[in-house]
């Protein structure tokens, strides 16, 4: 039979790690970003209708790809993992604030990014992580920097 003393010794270890680990996973998450990206996607595949206009954005492999004008080239898109490295919210797209090309936000936190990726204010402190983008025709190649 296990005293008094260990008994509350345990109860009082086990509070510690809950409390611990409550408090380690409702702070500031790392970014679980992926780190050997590399895929194509056809802008003119209905699947990808969103982005065949400017200010469309999707969601494919936990990457947010956004347009940002209307010109049909490599700089009209910018990439970035989904989730605001601030909380872990799915980022949006919001072209339609001024000036255009708009901004990226966490509906979460509130933070906003340009559509560079850095931050335009907070609480985040860290900038979104952004990926290669170039176009080929219709074909738009994402990849890791």
């Amino acid at each position: 039979m296990k005293s008094r003393s260990s008994v509350k010794l345990s109860f009082l270890l086990c509070f510690i790690f809950i409390l611990g680990s409550g408090i380690f996973s409702s702070g500031c998450k790392k970014s679980g970003a992926p780190k050997n990206v590399w895929f194509t996607l056809d802008i003119s595949s209905s699947a990808n209708g969103a982005i065949q206009y400017a200010g469309g954005y999707i969601y494919n492999s936990n990457l947010i790809i956004i347009r940002t004008n209307a010109a049909l080239n490599s700089s009209s898109f910018a990439v970035f993992y989904e989730l605001c490295p601030n909380d872990g919210a799915t980022i949006t797209y919001n072209y339609t604030l001024p000036p255009p090309p708009g901004f990226l936000d966490c509906p979460k936190c509130g933070s906003r990014f340009s559509v560079n990726g850095n931050v335009a204010f907070g609480p985040s402190k860290s900038a979104l992580t952004s990926y290669n983008v170039s176009l080929s025709g219709t074909i738009l190649t994402i990849s890791s920097k």
